[in-house]
């Protein structure tokens, strides 16, 4: 959910072959609460189990024809799927409100931003602008190797990891202070960078850092 669709992937590559991928859309992928796409690789689909028996996918019904519903018998009590009947559907309709939604939002991510190779680009500067930050910043560290542009983690160096209560600290600060939001999580300051963030973002945020290691600094007299 934090990176599909804000981070290219390819499925079948030569150190990765994905079995299942789900995430949902109201992040990356532009679209509203309650939708999650789900992708299942063609050898492990023909073995899934059904989620539902549900009367739309068995032989026998269409939609003139209803099947019985026996309870004794556990329910319906011819079990045979249609030929190509998709295991992972539920039943009923399509959610004729939300999925509209959903089209819409790839739509905007493929089209109109260009994908996730161009968002990746986009924010590569941003990043990079953060990178020369922490070269004059030593209260904090990241791991430039080990993540991608859009998010990582901010760590306070002065702090063990096992320090949540600074993280937390430092993001309520920001808030308070700087208007910046930004999330505590395990001891480091979650960064999401998005497209509509640009390089004064970035020395907006470093400034408030200083601001807070000033404050952490000061005596309590002077707090």
């Amino acid at each position: 959910t934090q990176s599909l669709g804000a981070t290219p992937l390819e499925i079948h590559g030569p150190l990765l072959r994905l079995d299942f991928l789900c995430a949902s859309t109201h992040k990356w992928l532009f679209g509203p609460y309650g939708a999650s796409p789900l992708y299942v690789d063609t050898l492990r689909y023909p073995n899934l189990e059904p989620l539902v028996y549900d009367e739309h996918a068995l032989a026998g019904a269409d939609d003139n024809t209803s099947l019985p519903f026996d309870l004794t018998q556990g329910g319906y009590t011819f079990q045979n799927r249609k030929p190509g009947a998709r295991p992972l559907d539920g039943g009923g309709r399509p959610n004729p409100i939300i999925l509209p939604m959903v089209a819409e939002g790839l739509r905007f991510l493929l089209q109109d931003l260009g994908g996730p190779s161009a968002i990746q680009d986009y924010i590569q500067p941003l990043s990079s602008r953060c990178l020369e930050h922490l070269q004059h910043s030593p209260q904090f560290w990241t791991y430039p190797r080990y993540r991608f542009h859009h998010i990582f983690g901010l760590r306070p160096a002065q702090f063990s990891s096992s320090a949540r209560p600074d993280a937390v600290h430092c993001a309520d600060f920001l808030k308070q202070h700087h208007n910046l939001h930004l999330t505590g999580r395990f001891g480091a300051l979650r960064v999401a960078f998005h497209v509509y963030n640009c390089l004064e973002d970035v020395d907006t945020l470093f400034s408030g850092l200083e601001s807070w290691r000033q404050f952490n600094d000061a005596t309590p007299s002077q707090k």
